[in-house]
């Protein structure tokens, strides 16, 4: 539908314009996963495993935003018809994908919660 309306080229452009930031992402986790592993203590293990764990969340997190957000862009282009409630259903769908995207987001987000608490030496 979008090919015949003439938004071919506009979608496909936003569509490859999405995989840089998922190449660069893949990249990002490759790198924390194949990162060297020096001889480690017990606790230093510990530490490396979780700052790994963590890492790769966050990148996994931005990564899906950033799917979620070439997919809602993509859908928000795509030529519809003009009856009202296909029209709403798709405002919604658009309104979901960015509300998602700003969660994952705040979800990735190198900071604790503002309720942690550390431990205190």
């Amino acid at each position: 539908m979008a090919v015949v309306t003439g938004q071919g080229l506009a979608l496909l452009s936003i569509a490859l314009a999405g995989l840089v930031p998922a190449a660069f992402a893949e990249a990002t986790r490759a790198a924390i996963v194949g990162r060297r592993r020096p001889v480690l203590s017990d606790g230093a293990r510990v530490v490396d495993t979780r700052i790994r764990e963590f890492a790769g969340v966050s990148v996994a997190r931005l990564q899906l935003a950033s799917a979620v957000l070439v997919a809602t862009w993509i859908l928000a282009m795509i030529p519809g018809p003009h009856a009202a409630p296909v029209t709403a259903a798709q405002a919604v769908v658009v309104l979901g994908g960015a509300l998602t995207a700003i969660v994952l987001l705040h979800r990735a987000s190198p900071r604790p919660p503002r309720r942690w608490r550390g431990v205190l030496p």
